[in-house]
């Protein structure tokens, strides 16, 4: 398998995660239209803002992951703060993928071996857990056959709806809910974390990093506009937030074990390469034994879901807008001090992501005071 297939492949599995069957229901609340619109905005924040961390890890020399980029151009105290927030984005996301594919890890296996959810979520992250201690060589081949198998159930799930989508569905616009799909969306359209990893696979060819990330973004943007354009179309205002529980009723009960199938899959790929992120970083910028890294990149997160957190729609609106936006908020930071290591210049359109981030950060927690 080729370098590219392969940094291609890692890069649209830590994206498409447990962020996809989120959508579907906040596309439902927000109406289809609101929902695209910032489909298509956040993909244009996410690919300048990927394509400036790229820049930075390009241009800078050694083994770093986030919070050494940022010690070294920023701070040692902003490093501190950067790897806090790293690490409170990451735990989020696998707590997240670890409570939507367990379930739907139970749901898929239960009938026919029996047995109670935390079994099932033990199991997944003990295979898991496994994934991450051999590396990311080991996982790269997999994730290109995750990624084909998830494009061939999403393909099956799509052109089985299609017939079934009642357009008047997706033309429904719901202001109370205008901020809602903002968080989401980010958190889905986000895999800035696995660029160091891309680099390394890369080897010799790191030119097409730039390219891989235009095109990995692009197609996880495109398959979540048509898989919610899809499932909110056949199920409307009673579109639940695991998708695949609405569509029973015109799928059938076969079709809709493949969608637990395809949520098992992507969940558990994702969560395998947050935490080889997680790591890396805690061995490469803080020098812990690898061995002590890969334990405190796994154990964690299930000790939150243990402790109850299990609400993934209000982890994953917080994890997006919050720390991701502070990681997208000090990229840019880096990428400024790069370009002027570099002497070259901070163009107009590279302030974007500054400003959308900062007032999604803004709104995301004056939101959650609200509440």
């Amino acid at each position: 398998m080729t370098p590219f297939l392969k940094a291609l492949a890692i890069l649209i599995a830590t994206i498409i995660g447990v962020g996809i069957f989120g959508l579907p229901f906040v596309a439902s609340k927000s109406g289809f239209i609101l929902f695209s619109i910032y489909v298509l905005v956040i993909l244009g924040v996410a690919i300048i803002s990927h394509l400036m961390y790229a820049k930075v890890c390009l241009a800078t020399p050694g083994k770093k992951r986030f919070p050494g980029y940022v010690k070294k151009y920023i701070g040692p105290k902003t490093a501190k703060f950067s790897m806090v927030a790293m690490c409170i984005g990451m735990y989020g996301a696998q707590l997240a993928y670890l409570i939507v594919g367990g379930q739907f890890f139970y749901n898929l296996l239960s009938p026919y071996l029996g047995g109670n959810i935390l079994l099932y979520t033990f199991i997944y992250f003990v295979l898991a857990s496994i994934l991450i201690y051999t590396g990311i060589k080991g996982i790269s081949i997999v994730e290109f056959f995750v990624v084909i198998i998830f494009a061939i159930i999403v393909i099956t799930f799509v052109a089985r709806l299609m017939p079934l989508v009642d357009v008047t569905n997706l033309a429904v616009v719901n202001t109370k809910s205008l901020f809602l799909p903002y968080g989401i969306v980010l958190f889905a359209l986000w895999g800035s974390s696995i660029i160091p990893e891309m680099e390394d696979l890369l080897g010799k060819k790191k030119k097409l990093l730039n390219r891989i990330i235009v095109i990995g973004l692009s197609w996880a943007a495109l398959v979540y506009l048509v898989f919610s354009g899809s499932v909110v179309g056949f199920c409307g205002k009673n579109t639940t937030n695991d998708t695949f529980s609405c569509l029973t009723s015109g799928l059938g009960g076969g079709i809709v074990r493949i969608g637990y199938l395809l949520g098992a899959i992507t969940c558990f790929s994702s969560f395998v390469l947050l935490g080889l992120t997680v790591k890396k970083s805690f061995h490469y910028d803080y020098k812990w034994p690898i061995h002590i890294s890969w334990a405190a990149a796994c154990i964690v997160p299930f000790l939150l879901y243990v402790a109850g957190l299990k609400n993934y729609i209000n982890i994953i609106g917080m994890t997006g807008a919050v720390t991701i936006g502070i990681e997208g908020v000090l990229s840019f930071f880096l990428f400024k001090k790069v370009s002027e290591k570099l002497s070259k210049k901070v163009m107009p359109w590279h302030y974007i992501p500054l400003i959308v981030l900062i007032i999604g950060l803004f709104l995301e927690i004056s939101n959650f005071f609200k509440k």
